[in-house]
């Protein structure tokens, strides 16, 4: 997260994107309406506004540096810019002409869309960050974070589910590559190094229940409670589960042959201090 806050400080201390938010307004400023009574998404209009190159550049200066100058690129490939909940911006590395299709979708306002209802109340109701993941295509693990911004004038309000939050501004969000985080870390070669397999889960995430699996070793199904254990770790990203453990159980291949050297140790021990003794 700390890349996250590093970008919503340069939104908030800058104040290069104060215009577009007052552009934007509150909902339903620029709102389109919805092609069918069915659609969960509201959008506005706001071209015009977060099509300004100038603008665009702005962001790109803000985002640009906290990749490159962390060595995040390849790791973190988009971030994106929601005034007034809004989708305005969008920097993407791993396709620079992607469209953003989601452009100039109001997440506050689209309340028939319980993931984006749930992200926004955990934002500006419960004030607290949000990690979603890891989801994609078959060959992508990804993973979607979000912080919240606030505004410097309390009178700023925000519609949110139905609530009118103060001082809410919007938000900014990135996209994680799990799989090259993984990579980078070293994961699974740490893990086979102590001959150890693992298999960590998450569960909980904004609510949502059910349980994702964030990585494994190849062995990991030959685990149970007799040769493993749990370590649960609170996170912004519910709860990680990691099932730790030996295949072959925690009893070391040598532990026989060591008993049993330590018994005869014991006993030559033992006749040489009696013969001591006696004589």
């Amino acid at each position: 997260m700390l890349p996250l806050y590093s970008v919503q400080q340069g939104v908030v201390h800058s104040g290069y994107f104060n215009e577009a938010a007052d552009k934007i307004g509150a909902y339903p400023n620029l709102a389109i309406p919805p092609e069918t009574p069915e659609d969960k998404s509201f959008f506005r209009d706001v071209t015009g506004i977060c099509d300004d190159p100038d603008l665009q550049e702005k962001w790109s200066d803000i985002v640009t540096p906290v990749n490159t100058e962390n060595d995040l690129d390849g790791v973190i490939f988009m971030y994106r810019l929601a005034p007034k909940n809004t989708f305005c911006l969008m920097k993407h590395w791993g396709d620079p002409d992607m469209p953003d299709k989601n452009f100039g979708m109001d997440a506050g306002a689209s309340v028939n869309n319980k993931f984006w209802q749930s992200v926004t109340e955990e934002l500006f109701i419960h004030k607290a960050y949000t990690i979603f993941g890891p989801f994609g295509q078959p060959d992508k693990e990804w993973f979607c974070g979000h912080i919240p911004v606030w505004s410097k004038n309390p009178k700023d309000t925000l519609d949110v589910g139905g609530t009118e939050v103060a001082g809410a501004w919007g938000f900014v969000m990135n996209y994680l590559n799990w799989r090259e985080l993984k990579d980078r870390s070293n994961i699974y070669e740490r893990f086979a190094g102590c001959n150890l397999e693992f298999n960590l889960t998450r569960t909980g995430s904004l609510g949502l229940g059910g349980s994702d699996l964030l990585a494994s070793s190849p062995n990991v199904d030959s685990l149970d409670d007799s040769n493993s254990i749990v370590i649960e770790t609170e996170s912004l990203h519910g709860t990680w589960q990691n099932r730790v453990g030996r295949v072959d159980g925690w009893t070391p291949p040598w532990y026989s042959a060591a008993v049993a050297g330590v018994v005869i140790a014991s006993a030559i021990l033992a006749f040489l201090m009696a013969s001591t003794l006696v004589e």
